[in-house]
């Protein structure tokens, strides 16, 4: 097979594949759709004298299920992040824990969308020929130096001259 006949079918296969999570085949074929967002909740105002235990018991406390859960401490203040299963259960959740009080200090709750990270950039090895292999400040490359020069200017360095 040729190498334009395979990128032409394994174009066709990503084509078909993402044309297949847009229409909603996913969910039927286990795959989860990364461009649909979740939805967490986000707690933060929670004192730096709050335990991990207490913030379990708090989360144990709201009742539902939860699929993931994160505690971030910063300077000023700890926040959790908190995905259900159910995601209809969010402002149920918000409306009952706004304002609730830990601690002495009362937390705030908002729900977010988490939207799919993008990938990064991939660093690639510089291409032979070209530019890739030449000093871009001068055009050329600087000359090669003997192992004995080079043990002389190690030398300078280490005496400190």
């Amino acid at each position: 097979m040729s190498d334009a006949t395979r990128h032409v079918t394994v174009s066709m296969v990503y084509n078909y594949r993402r044309r297949d999570l847009r229409n909603g085949l996913a969910s039927r074929l286990g795959i989860r759709d990364k461009s649909v967002p979740e939805k967490r909740l986000r707690i933060s105002k929670i004192g730096l004298d709050v335990s991990d235990y207490e913030i379990e018991d708090l989360l144990k406390s709201m009742g539902h299920e939860i699929k993931y859960s994160k505690t971030f401490d910063t300077k000023e203040e700890r926040v959790v992040v908190v995905e259900f299963k159910d995601e209809s259960v969010l402002r149920e959740v918000v409306e009952k824990y706004q304002g609730y009080e830990l601690n002495g200090g009362k937390v705030f709750v908002e729900v977010f969308e988490r939207r799919p990270a993008r990938g990064r950039p991939v660093a690639r090895p510089p291409r032979r020929g070209g530019r890739g292999g030449k000093s871009f400040r001068s055009g050329r490359r600087s000359p090669e130096r003997s192992a004995e020069q080079l043990d002389s200017e190690l030398e300078q360095y280490l005496q400190g001259k």
